[in-house]
């Protein structure tokens, strides 16, 4: 990950608090705060994928495929809630309040922010006014996102977009001052193991119920 503005962060264990300002907020400046990138053969097509690059679009394909497995087998979740539901009623017909409970769909949204909050851990533990979070959106995109309130209480924040191509993998910031690039070396080291620790992480604490965990990625 880049040293912009804060120190740099690798893969490893920890936690973070809620974020206050909206990772999305910063998405729209991602590709308006750069200039081009002059065209060259890691864009054009290709007819060779790197090792590197199979392996993540095998990880991306993975988590998109328990997703998918999640979501179509929410009706045994509803049906779980509904259970809650006659309960709840029953114990009230027996003069005994209790408080409903309100079935909420999932979404494919809300499985992506439960794996961001898993892969904020993946960075050590953040300060009390940082707010970090790492996320797979689909097979070739990955973001990063890290958020710093100062002491007047405004926040400085970057979003960095990983768009991996068959070749190489190119990293786009929301900040004006890092420059759009394909990345190498420890850099790219660095991603592809906070991708395996999300990948790891995700299914196991996710989708160990609903997809094929333990088989891996191309």
């Amino acid at each position: 990950m880049s040293q912009e503005f804060a120190e740099q962060r690798t893969p490893q264990s920890g936690n973070h608090p809620n974020s206050q300002v909206p990772i999305y907020d910063e998405l729209d400046l991602v590709y308006q705060s750069q200039t081009e990138i002059t065209t060259n053969n890691k864009l054009q097509s290709e007819r060779i994928i790197s090792p590197i690059s199979k392996k993540l679009y095998g990880l991306a394909r993975n988590i998109s495929e328990a997703r998918a497995y999640r979501l179509d087998t929410q009706f045994f979740i509803h049906e779980e809630n509904k259970n809650h539901f006659m309960k709840a009623i029953s114990k009230k017909l027996f003069n005994k309040d209790m408080p409903l409970r309100r079935y909420e769909p999932l979404t494919e949204d809300r499985l992506i922010k439960e794996e961001s909050e898993i892969g904020a851990t993946i960075f050590g533990t953040t300060r009390p006014n940082e707010h970090v979070e790492f996320f797979n959106h689909d097979h070739q995109n990955w973001f990063f996102y890290q958020g710093i309130n100062d002491s007047r209480g405004n926040i400085k924040s970057v979003t960095l977009h990983y768009e991996v191509h068959p070749t190489s993998v190119l990293r786009i910031s929301s900040n004006p001052d890092i420059k759009n690039e394909f990345i190498e070396g420890q850099e790219l080291d660095n991603f592809l193991s906070a991708t395996e620790i999300y990948h790891e992480r995700v299914m196991n604490q996710i989708y160990t119920d609903h997809s094929n965990s333990g088989k891996k990625a191309a």
